[in-house]
């Protein structure tokens, strides 16, 4: 596997690098939140080599059903994708940023958004270095 791990504050990033034919395709990483309205929200997310964000899964939820736990749903997932890094205000929109949140359940996207922007800092300050050919040579 391609990856490059970074650590942050005590903290292990690992980024799962895509390549297409030879050249830096994109990664993708694993970030967390614990500001979820029932405790920890997992997300897995992609960034393509034009710096935007190629997806966001939920991998771990324990929120309510039928209310924050539609973070899970496509309809919420979605509007993550082609969104350039830089242009986007990464917060819900009634905190004044781009993205939009669940009726009646604003916690919930408020951590998945919470993590996906942590996980974003990392890969951006890091960037040359998780795109590199082997960065397992670097320091």
């Amino acid at each position: 596997t391609d990856t490059c791990v970074i650590s942050v504050q005590d903290r292990a990033w690992t980024f799962y690098r895509a390549r297409q034919k030879g050249q830096f395709a994109g990664a993708a990483f694993e970030a967390s939140s614990d500001q979820g309205y029932s405790g920890t929200i997992r997300i897995m997310a992609g960034v393509s080599a034009d710096d935007k964000v190629s997806g966001v899964a939920i991998i771990e939820q324990m929120e309510t059903p039928g209310l924050g736990a539609r973070i899970a749903e496509p309809s919420f997932t979605s509007q993550f994708r082609d969104r350039a890094i830089q242009a986007t205000k990464w917060a819900v929109t009634k905190d004044g940023g781009d993205i939009n949140a669940i009726t009646g359940a604003t916690i919930s996207p408020r951590a998945v958004v919470e993590a996906l922007k942590t996980g974003l800092n990392v890969y951006e300050q890091n960037k040359q270095r998780i795109a590199a050919a082997d960065s397992k040579d670097q320091p």
